[in-house]
């Protein structure tokens, strides 16, 4: 993506989009890659799980499958909260930032 905006910008004659280098935008893509990571391994060790449950017809790998895709809905609930968490200082510090510069 930092070469895709590097390449725009230079084409449009911006150096920057927003006051912010382009490689700001390469590390904030590989920042959330990373951190999506985690519940994209959950899922995938819940599939393969899966399947190999329903293939033996096996209880035991049944229940550890569910619980590689409870640990996924988990891990992205607490992520939810954190967001909305943001959302709610973000919101909070308009609103502040509103009623100062009236």
């Amino acid at each position: 993506m930092g070469t895709i905006m590097s390449t725009l910008a230079s084409s449009s004659g911006m150096a920057e989009t927003s006051g912010l280098p382009m490689w700001s935008m390469s590390i904030f893509y590989i920042f959330f890659a990373l951190l999506y990571f985690m519940p994209t391994l959950y899922l995938y060790r819940f599939a393969t799980k899966m399947q190999l449950a329903l293939n033996r017809e096996d209880q035991f790998i049944l229940s550890s499958s569910f619980e590689k895709l409870k640990s996924c809905f988990k891990f992205m609930g607490i992520m939810t909260a954190i967001i909305l968490g943001f959302y709610a200082l973000i919101l909070f510090g308009a609103i502040v930032a509103g009623a100062f510069a009236s």
